[in-house]
């Protein structure tokens, strides 16, 4: 799930530019290197797992783009379902694959609108694919393959934590940047109540595993039929 905090277009008024106005080239440059390192050193040729999955990963990437341009907004935060669905992603496909369909797939609204700094939201891009290559390298390292139970699940748990991980070092790492200090950074992304922030993560990764297996046994329909909700909530 990505969150930012609501933003503005930039106007004439004072004070330090917003989340998403202020650009972080170098935290952006630096994470483009660290995704072609990965990418480049991954066992397999990537040419060729394109080539084998291509109208898959179309498939993905038009339902991960879609989820993403129906934010769900709550007082100043915007945030997106698309998750379980990157989560899916990582389990089904090899890193590198995986990796560039979370970087194309993650658009954000507010680029359509010119609302975030284009620094901005090629970070939020690179981090998803970066988090993205990491889940999947775990996955597949503890399970091997969605079909191996028990370990498809423990790989499951622990492709979500490394998600979680990652998330908040490449985040505090963009916070860093926009002029702000590491403890008030992690201060600002402490949860309220933990149990339940942590009991919907898990959610996230069931619903992930469950999407996964119906993509493989299904079709893209069950995908689909994942869209509902999300539109529904989106209106709500």
């Amino acid at each position: 799930m990505s969150v930012a905090a609501g933003t503005s277009t930039p106007t004439s008024q004072t004070g330090p530019p917003r989340l998403g106005e202020r650009p972080i080239w170098i935290s952006a440059g630096i994470l483009a290197v660290v995704l072609g390192v990965l990418v480049a050193t991954t066992d397999g040729s990537l040419s060729a797992t394109a080539s084998q999955y291509w109208r898959e990963a179309l498939f993905w990437i038009l339902v991960v783009a879609l989820v993403n341009l129906f934010p769900i907004r709550f007082q100043e935060l915007s945030f997106t379902l698309d998750a379980p669905l990157t989560l899916a992603v990582a389990i089904l496909y090899p890193p590198s694959l995986a990796a560039i369909i979370g970087l194309v797939a993650t658009i954000d609204i507010r680029e359509i609108r010119g609302q975030i700094d284009p620094s901005y939201a090629l970070f939020n891009r690179l981090q998803t694919a970066i988090t993205v290559f990491l889940v999947a390298v775990t996955f597949h390292a503890v399970a091997g393959d969605i079909r191996s139970l028990p370990l498809a699940i423990l790989g499951t748990l622990a492709a979500l934590v490394v998600d979680y991980t990652a998330n908040v070092v490449l985040v505090l790492g963009g916070c860093i940047e926009r002029g702000g200090q590491l403890r008030s950074a992690t201060r600002s992304m402490r949860v309220a109540d933990p149990a339940m922030f942590f009991g919907t993560y898990l959610g996230y990764g069931f619903l992930a595993f469950l999407l996964a297996h119906l993509f493989e046994a299904v079709g893209g329909w069950s995908v689909v039929a994942f869209l509902v909700p999300i539109v529904a909530a989106q209106q709500m």
